[in-house]
């Protein structure tokens, strides 16, 4: 797997970055490479987020997409609480390129107005599957 990262920045990363990140969104590849180990299922999902929050990382959103079984699902856990799997149906559309960044943004602005982060993923999730739907006017 391509990385953009050598395996030393991504460990500093883990152990300076990490702990004061109110939520990380890696998608299965990204989540896959942080917490060293293959995501194939839902199972390998969530012992990967339990290793990313056992290593200080606040809470995580992984996203799927690229793996069998698991397009259209995203699993969220926090350190204070059990995992939530949330499931839309995909949508094929032409303009998916960046839709973690969107993701992102969505969180983001929603957390700056004081919504708690379960409902602010939840949220931002159905902006971005409105977003992509073919009547959706927006390009992400």
């Amino acid at each position: 797997m391509w990385s953009l990262f050598c395996t030393d920045a991504v460990a500093k990363c883990q152990q300076l970055l990490f702990p004061l990140a109110i939520l990380m969104t890696p998608n299965l590849h990204e989540a896959a490479l942080l917490a060293e180990r293959e995501i194939t299922s839902q199972v390998d999902v969530e012992c990967a987020a339990q290793s990313l929050l056992d290593r200080g990382t606040n809470a995580l959103l992984i996203t799927g997409g690229g793996v069998a079984g698991l397009v259209g699902k995203d699993f969220f856990a926090a350190c204070d609480g059990a995992g939530i799997w949330q499931s839309q149906p995909a949508i094929a559309a032409p303009h998916t390129y960046g839709t973690g960044c969107t993701l992102s943004a969505a969180i983001t602005a929603a957390l700056v107005h004081g919504v708690p982060l379960a409902d602010v993923v939840i949220q931002a999730r159905v902006y971005i599957n409105q977003a992509l739907r073919p009547s959706g006017c927006l390009w992400i």
